[in-house]
């Protein structure tokens, strides 16, 4: 069973980031596809962000990394798809995928939602999750607003999640 709790990424480096700023943005940079998603305090580089966080309450934040950095592999070996990462805060566990795609259809939303749900079971199997709220997020920063082609895909996404 993968060890979602661990504070290290599979390479070593460190996969948690504590924050408690009022206003975030988690990044996944698409020139380096091997690097996990991170976030980001500066508003400055607010162009980077994939998904915007608004944490008004100041709420202490843990962004942990999930792609690239913890290893979960299928029945066949081979390696799971998951999703970027993860917010955790009081009793919340947020599951969010960052997709960076123009489709005039509903192949990024589908496959973010996907990449969640088999995430969320990966992590239901590892851990206890009783007295946890959890959520999940596609975020899509070329197509923010959800045309109503992909209605469907996120209603479904909804009611699994």
């Amino acid at each position: 069973m993968p060890d979602f709790f661990t504070g290290f990424c599979e390479s070593g480096q460190p996969s948690d980031t504590l924050l408690n700023e009022q206003l975030f943005g988690i990044c996944d940079d698409a020139t380096r596809r091997t690097e996990p998603a991170y976030v980001s305090t500066s508003v400055a580089a607010a162009a980077t962000w994939i998904a915007r966080v608004e944490n008004r309450a100041g709420y202490e934040v843990l962004f942990k990394a999930v792609d690239q950095c913890i290893l979960i592999l299928k029945g066949s070996g081979q390696l799971q798809s998951r999703c970027d990462g993860m917010l955790l805060y009081n009793s919340t566990i947020i599951f969010v995928e960052l997709k960076e795609q123009r489709d005039p259809g509903k192949k990024w939303a589908f496959e973010g939602s996907e990449q969640v749900k088999q995430t969320i079971k990966d992590f239901k199997a590892a851990h206890d999750t009783t007295g946890k709220i959890l959520r999940a997020y596609v975020a899509n920063r070329i197509q923010p607003n959800a045309q109503q082609a992909h209605f469907s895909v996120l209603n479904n996404f909804f009611k699994a999640t």
